[in-house]
């Protein structure tokens, strides 16, 4: 396999949830992109990819509607 196919492709966050985020559980970036990424799976870390979903499936339905 070559280099690029090993390699994962990041995805995205929206910036302005990743801020709220912070805000609302009070961790560090870096710990809130690993419990995204599923590197860290304590209570916290489920909370704030529960949080995340829910903060992002609103948005859509927000945009959808205009």
């Amino acid at each position: 396999m070559s280099k690029d196919t090993q390699k994962k492709q990041n995805k995205i966050y929206n910036p302005e949830i990743l801020t709220r985020l912070k805000e609302k559980h009070g961790f560090t970036s870096r710990f809130i992109y690993a419990s995204l990424r599923g590197e860290r799976n304590s209570e916290s870390s489920i909370k704030i990819v529960e949080d995340y979903k829910k903060m992002e499936s609103e948005i859509k339905k927000t945009l959808q509607k205009l």
